[in-house]
């Protein structure tokens, strides 16, 4: 039974249970006195405020450093939940970066209501306080909301317990790279300002191919994408000057990769058996003019944010 004839048929149980599974060994998981239980290694995992709490321990180690600098600098910038996102009140501190979102994302909306009309199964990695996954489940979709942060003002919990039941979106803590759910479980994956938070890339569109039906796509927006390596570069660089100014830290480069090309981007995705279409990328001559009055105001050129469509491909 696909998700779609469950959310019709049982309303005591959310129909994402079913797709979830083990972290430690990929067994089934039933739900059992206040979280989940697998019965292959009798593993218990706690649902702590509505959030099933499915990153393994020695992950959540590795991360937690990363995951707390990343808290402290999302605060210091003035980013947290609001029910109203990616709307905000004139002159908030972010309001730049969430006019852009909000189009980026309405290009998203456009793409969805005119290529898939009926309700989709859309798993939100890297969720953050969930805004997106509120905005989709409101028009109708089964949304799985997917990160390892767990912060009040910014993170999964920010959405509340009975918000987020109320709205019916399942949320997972859980590592974008080992994903906790079954494959050919979702129609879409949605990578929102992601994908370049990510380790290895190559594992987090591997592990979306996976849990993709066949007719499944993995749509990537807000991620930096450059025509050339040497501007995501020196966009680094200007990052890691300005947090070791701030912070006096700075986190390893190894942790993430920062941003992608273009071209490399396309080709980890179909490699990874995706055909790809790029929404939002400008045309040669409105590149070029783009790219002279960037480097005369910032001496470099800047990102781009095109929305990049990835249809599976049946194997």
């Amino acid at each position: 039974m696909d998700l779609e004839s469950q959310l019709q048929t049982s309303t005591a149980t959310s129909p994402w249970v079913s797709a979830l599974c083990c972290p430690e060994c990929g067994g089934t998981l039933t739900e059992s006195g206040g979280g989940l239980t697998c019965a292959r290694d009798e593993a218990f995992f706690a649902t702590l405020q509505g959030v099933h709490r499915l990153l393994g321990h020695e992950r959540q180690a590795e991360l937690a450093a990363a995951t707390a600098f990343y808290c402290r600098v999302r605060a210091d910038e003035g980013f947290r939940h609001s029910s109203e996102l990616p709307r905000v009140p004139r002159g908030h501190i972010q309001a730049r970066i969430w006019k852009q979102r909000a189009r980026h994302f309405g290009r998203f909306l456009d793409w969805l209501s005119r290529e898939r009309p009926r309700m989709q199964a859309i798993v939100d990695i890297g969720a953050g306080c969930c805004w997106a996954a509120q905005r989709l489940a409101e028009r109708g979709h089964l949304v799985a909301a997917l990160d390892i942060n767990l912060d009040p003002m910014d993170g999964l919990t920010a959405l509340g317990e009975e918000r987020g039941l109320g709205l019916g979106i399942e949320r997972i803590e859980a590592d974008m790279e080992f994903l906790p759910l079954s494959p050919n479980c979702a129609d879409v994956v949605l990578l929102n300002g992601a994908l370049h938070y990510a380790r290895c890339p190559q594992n987090v569109v591997a592990e979306a191919r996976r849990i993709l039906r066949a007719t499944g796509a993995l749509v990537i927006l807000d991620s930096p994408i450059y025509r050339r390596s040497t501007d995501g570069e020196a966009m680094v660089k200007m990052k890691k000057k300005d947090f070791l100014s701030r912070y006096g830290y700075a986190p390893c480069r190894d942790a993430a990769a920062g941003y992608f090309t273009i071209t490399e981007l396309t080709r980890l995705l179909e490699r990874s058996g995706f055909e790809v279409r790029v929404f939002g990328w400008p045309s040669r001559l409105r590149e070029f003019g783009r790219d002279l009055i960037e480097t005369f105001r910032h001496g470099r050129r800047t990102a781009r944010f095109p929305m990049i469509v990835a249809q599976r491909r049946s194997a």
